[in-house]
């Protein structure tokens, strides 16, 4: 189950990590280092919340945690939806530091959940299938996301000319239809978050300690079959 969650959570990660630096770049002429700056307080906040987070989940587990950080995550991906050539910095520094909040609460806690559920002599191989998981599904992420991105695009721009634009350069009519695929792509990113969410719910607390009494348990009786025997 945390498995899935983290494909979801990887996907809906990547790919808007990929698809706001496009909108600021390729449709707003923001420079690279404009882009980088404006994503910068998020992936601070990150860094600040991780430590925070592990005491959370330690106390609370991870299931509300996921909860309520993917309905941030969705909350403040909504309001890039709606992007225009015309979208203040400051909104998208918000927002897009609201996502990195709300992902905060759950990137940890979801991964430490699932490798709970392995006794501790498969934790190295959990976290390594768990590792290579994430890449994958980050990779296919942003592969099914930039294709959403380039085909709205493309119907985007060819609706447009056949409802005569005329009136507009073609310049500013690919930009237009640019902003409105990136609008496209982020509806799938709510989507797939949405998945997520749902799938957080049925999370179960799970600890290393009751673990590993269960396997003193099991290795106690293991001996005392072997003494009778």
């Amino acid at each position: 189950m945390t498995t899935v969650i983290n494909v979801a959570v990887t996907m809906v990660m990547y790919a808007d990590m990929m698809l706001l630096p496009l909108y600021l770049q390729t449709a707003r002429g923001y420079t690279a280092l404009e882009s980088g700056l404006l994503m910068l307080p998020g992936a601070l906040l990150m860094g600040v919340m991780m430590p925070i987070t592990g005491r959370l989940f330690d106390r609370f587990g991870a299931k509300w945690l996921s909860i309520i950080g993917m309905a941030i995550t969705i909350g403040t991906t909504i309001g890039f939806v709606n992007l225009t050539d015309s979208t203040g910095y400051t909104y998208l520094v918000l927002m897009s530091t609201g996502r990195r909040f709300g992902m905060a609460m759950f990137l940890m806690p979801i991964t430490t959940a699932g490798l709970n559920q392995l006794p501790a002599r498969l934790n190295a191989h959990g976290t390594a299938i768990s590792n290579t998981i994430k890449q994958v599904a980050g990779a296919i992420g942003t592969s099914l996301l930039v294709t959403v991105m380039t085909s709205r695009t493309t119907a985007h721009l060819t609706d447009m000319m056949a409802s005569g634009g005329a009136a507009d350069t073609k310049e500013h009519m690919v930009m237009e239809a640019t902003i409105q695929g990136i609008n496209d792509a982020y509806l799938v990113i709510i989507g797939i978050g949405v998945v997520g969410l749902l799938l957080s719910f049925f999370i179960k607390r799970t600890g290393q300690a009751e673990e590993t009494r269960e396997a003193g348990v099991t290795l106690d009786r293991s001996r005392t079959t072997a003494v009778e025997s």
